[in-house]
């Protein structure tokens, strides 16, 4: 029992001591992200604008946790608006479908500034854009494969045109089961899907010349 005891207390000792160490360390995270969160809100509000959100404000707020976690002893909250007259409320329940994608974007984009990652997966980070802003979407997507193997599920002609291969994922059935495939398109097959992404089914001759045009094909 004594040297059950003696355990004990040197356990108790080791925790207090762990305890203490991890304060200081989780205190020293924490006083570093309140340093670099002016500049995470400036930069990522800064790419917002280039996306289309010309009136978006961004707020970073960090939080005590109620306990330590694997990344500190922080809770943090993002706080959005995209209306200058509007307050700034938690970005779940303030921006749409679309502007949740783009921020996503944005944030994974400066992740991968800022830390060597050798492959990012979006899967349908375009969902809820069109147009001119679809483009610039393409745009950052191909900055970010300078640095980085970049993978984009999409339904978008205009993203699925700026990446330098063309995957086509498909479904097909089996006597008991179905089955997804992966194809790679030659330059003549992806012009045709990206036409059929363009104008439905009936592929149309605009919808060729638009699917070449997006390619850079004359």
């Amino acid at each position: 029992m004594e040297a059950f005891s003696d355990d004990l207390e040197g356990l108790k000792k080791k925790l207090a001591s762990t305890e203490s160490t991890l304060k200081v360390k989780a205190e020293a995270l924490s006083k570093k992200r309140h340093g670099v969160i002016p500049k995470f809100e400036k930069t990522l509000a800064a790419m917002a604008v280039d996306l289309g959100m010309p009136n978006v404000q961004l707020k970073a707020v960090l939080k005590k946790a109620a306990t330590f976690h694997s990344t500190g002893n922080d809770d943090i909250e993002f706080l959005f608006t995209a209306n200058p007259k509007m307050p700034l409320v938690d970005i779940s329940k303030a921006a749409s479908g679309g502007e949740l994608s783009r921020i996503m974007l944005c944030l994974k984009s400066m992740v991968a500034t800022n830390r060597q990652i050798p492959v990012l997966i979006f899967d349908e980070i375009d969902t809820g854009l069109s147009g001119e802003i679809a483009h610039k979407m393409s745009l950052m997507l191909q900055k970010l494969a300078e640095e980085s193997q970049i993978i984009v599920i999409t339904h978008l002609p205009q993203i699925a045109a700026s990446g330098n291969d063309h995957m086509l994922v498909y479904k097909t059935s089996g006597k008991d089961e179905a089955y997804t495939l992966l194809k790679k398109l030659s330059s003549e097959e992806r012009i045709d899907e990206l036409a059929k992404m363009l104008s439905g089914k009936e592929v149309t001759a605009a919808a060729v010349t638009n699917a070449k045009v997006l390619l850079g094909i004359k």
